[in-house]
């Protein structure tokens, strides 16, 4: 540890916290102790599922559908879903990659920018929202 120290005195240590003015105030947990829980709790709530089903129902996969588009309810939020994610997916990617200079030389200005954002993002999260929202229900309905 010592020798961390004297390599690079300026860096904190990998076990040491990167915010210690968040520390002074409270705003962050021990500087010792890691900050694990959510993927621990992921991997960790992983093998549950199979376990569970397991006693029941054997260890057989299914999605209990025998056709492709069984339902009416399928037939529209499967694509409401596919395309609202897409969209979002797009607009993400669009906002990180597209740069600023770019968008001036369209014409867009700020306000534009933001405007088309605000509008596009609303549409495509209530796609995704209503497709899964339908999804989920033809789920829990039909079986």
């Amino acid at each position: 540890m010592a020798a961390w120290r004297e390599a690079r005195p300026d860096v904190p240590a990998p076990w040491q916290s990167q915010w210690p003015d968040r520390e002074a105030d409270g705003r962050a947990g021990d500087a010792d102790s890691p900050r694990l829980g959510a993927p621990t709790g992921a991997c960790s709530g992983d093998p549950i599922g199979p376990a569970r089903r397991a006693p029941g129902r054997g260890f057989r996969w299914t999605t209990h559908s025998s056709q492709l588009y069984e339902s009416r309810l399928l037939r529209v939020g499967s694509p409401l879903f596919h395309y609202g994610i897409l969209f979002v997916l797009v607009g993400h990617l669009m906002g990180l990659f597209v740069p600023e200079s770019w968008t001036d030389a369209v014409g867009f200005d700020e306000h534009l920018y933001h405007l088309f954002s605000l509008f596009g993002g609303t549409f495509a999260g209530v796609l995704t929202i209503l497709g899964i929202a339908l999804l989920i229900y033809r789920r829990r309905t039909t079986g």
